[in-house]
C-alpha cells in the first residue's frame, strides 16, 4: 500500500470508544476507556475516546486500516487482528509505514529520522503486544521507504 492510496479515504472522527471495545478490552484490558491517548479504526470512522487532537499522520495510519478492513471484511479483520498476533503485526507495519510517509511530507529530514524512531518504538511497543524489537520495528518501517 502506498501513500497515495490512503490520500482520498474520509475518515469520521467518533469522540467515544468503538463498537467492539469489550472485545478489545478482553486482548488489551484498558485500552479504550480513554484514559491514554489512543484512537482506533472501525470501518471509515476513528474512535477518538481520550478526544486528542489528531495529526494527519494518524489519520493516514487509520486510513490503512480502513482500507484493509474493507478488503478484508470488518468483523473479520477485528477478529483476526484481536486473535492472531502475527495478522496483527502485518497490518500495522502497513499503516505505521504510510504514517511515517505521511510525516516526512510535512517535516525536515531531522524531523522525519526522530518521528520514525517513535513510530517504531509504537509498533515494538506493549500497544501492539510487543511483538518486535524497537530495531527490528525500524526496519520494517524503513523497508521501500
Amino acid at each position: 500500500m502506498q501513500l497515495d492510496d490512503v490520500r482520498d479515504v474520509k475518515m469520521n472522527i467518533v469522540l467515544e470508544p468503538p463498537p467492539n471495545a469489550a472485545e478489545i478490552e478482553k486482548v488489551f484490558p484498558g485500552v479504550t476507556k480513554g484514559f491514554k491517548p489512543i484512537i482506533f479504526c472501525y470501518g471509515r470512522s476513528i474512535y477518538n475516546p481520550a478526544k486528542i487532537v489528531i495529526p494527519v499522520q494518524l489519520i493516514a495510519h487509520e486510513a490503512v486500516h480502513a482500507l484493509q478492513q474493507d478488503t478484508y471484511g470488518l468483523d473479520e479483520w477485528w477478529d483476526d487482528y484481536l486473535e492472531y498476533p502475527p495478522f496483527r503485526l502485518h497490518q500495522e507495519t502497513a499503516a505505521h509505514k504510510i504514517e511515517a510517509e505521511a510525516y516526512r511530507e510535512h517535516s525536515n529530514r531531522a524531523m522525519y529520522r526522530t518521528y520514525r524512531k517513535e513510530v517504531a518504538r509504537r509498533l515494538a511497543s506493549p500497544l501492539y503486544g510487543s511483538l518486535v524489537s524497537v530495531k527490528k520495528a525500524m526496519e520494517m518501517i524503513s523497508e521501500n521507504a
